[in-house]
Parts: C-alpha cells; sequence; structure tokens
C-alpha cells in the first residue's frame, strides 16, 4: 500500500469519490451500499484526503443513517470513528466539529430494538463529547439490558460528567 497518500488514495479510493459514496449509501441495492461501505470505512482510521474528504461531508453521512434503507449501526460507527480522530492533517479537526453537530436527530437511535445500533449510538455519543447529550445516557442505564451496551453507558457517562472521580 506505500506510506504515501497516492498508496492510500489507491487502495481506499480518492476524496472526489465521498460524494458518489454517499450517494450510494442512499440505494436501494444491498451491494452497492456494501461496496460503498467497504470504501467509506477506512476514512475513519486513516489521515489521508479520503478521510478529510468524508469528515466535510458528516452532514451527508448522518442522512443515511438516519433515513437510508440500510448500514445504520456502520454508518453511526463511521461517525463516531471520525470523531475521535487525533492530529488531523493541517491542524485542522472537521470531524470532531461536524460529527458533534449531528447528534440530535440520531439520538433515538439510542432506543433502537437492536441492540447492535443502539451500541453504535451510545459510542457515538461519547465520542461528540456534548455534556447536553448527558441526560440520555443516564435514563437509558436504568432500562439497558445488554452487558455490552451498558458497559459503554457507563464509558459514556464517565467521558460525558466525569465528576470528581468518586
Amino acid at each position: 500500500m506505500g506510506t504515501d497518500g497516492a498508496g492510500r488514495a489507491r487502495a481506499y479510493g480518492s476524496a472526489g469519490d465521498v460524494s458518489g459514496l454517499l450517494r450510494a449509501m442512499e440505494s436501494k441495492d444491498a451491494d452497492v451500499r456494501e461496496e460503498a461501505m467497504n470504501r467509506l470505512w477506512p476514512a475513519a482510521w486513516n489521515d489521508d484526503d479520503l478521510a478529510v474528504a468524508t469528515a466535510r461531508a458528516v452532514p451527508r453521512l448522518a442522512r443515511p443513517a438516519l433515513e437510508g434503507p440500510g448500514h445504520r449501526e456502520d454508518l453511526l460507527r463511521l461517525l463516531g470513528g471520525l470523531a475521535t480522530i487525533a492530529g488531523w492533517p493541517g491542524a485542522e479537526e472537521p470531524a470532531p466539529r461536524a460529527v458533534a453537530d449531528e447528534p440530535p436527530p440520531l439520538l433515538p437511535f439510542a432506543h433502537h430494538t437492536a441492540t447492535r445500533i443502539r451500541d453504535a449510538m451510545v459510542l457515538l455519543i461519547a465520542a461528540c463529547g456534548r455534556e447536553d447529550c448527558l441526560p440520555l445516557p443516564r435514563r437509558r442505564l436504568d432500562r439497558e439490558t445488554d452487558p455490552l451496551v451498558r458497559a459503554h453507558l457507563m464509558t459514556a457517562l464517565g467521558l460525558l460528567d466525569p465528576g470528581d472521580g468518586a
């Protein structure tokens, strides 16, 4: 793959592909969405032009998570991953700011019937670091029955409201 940006662009696609990949995430065809997700997914763990372009497209990325025909869990996890990238090229941090603006319409997914979607949403809440989202994990903790989601709720609570450590 190489260590240069050109090598990563060949492996994951170029930044110019992001708009098309986001359109593909809204496709009714599961195979088209799967291919797009496979190309978008590395953006949350790389510091290349695809990651920066994906981060700048966060509002468009949140739309298929909210309204799209599938891959909701993957999209929520991708948003959470983008929010936690440190050391963006050029000292800009487009994803954390952009992702932090997205949770309000996505918050109901913390109550979804699918455990994995609830878990992905809790991790996204923790990644965003928005204290105004704190009431949701507090309320959800009393109702959550899945041990992994409960553990992530505790982590989110600790990150959002560390208190005095007591």
